[in-house]
């Protein structure tokens, strides 16, 4: 049985420790009664194991085990 984890991609906006990163993922939805679209956007505090990424990098997170009280993220990939 393989298990499929959850992936988003965002924005690094801050780097409180060397192995944390807060990223910021936004996305785009339309409302329902006037049909514009609008951003929203969340925050999440992703493990950074390898020490490379920096603030304003765009990166990938997956879902993992808790590493941490706020920490349910790893940063997997740098995205293009």
């Amino acid at each position: 049985m393989t298990i499929i984890k959850q992936q988003l991609k965002g924005t690094i906006i801050s780097k409180p420790s060397p192995t944390t990163a807060v990223v910021e993922c936004a996305r785009f939805i339309e409302h329902p009664k006037y049909f514009k679209f609008f951003k929203r956007s969340k925050r999440y505090h992703a493990e950074d194991a390898m020490h490379v990424h920096q603030k304003g990098d765009i990166v990938t997170i997956e879902s993992t085990r808790p590493r941490s009280r706020t920490k349910r993220w790893r940063i997997t990939e740098k995205a293009q």
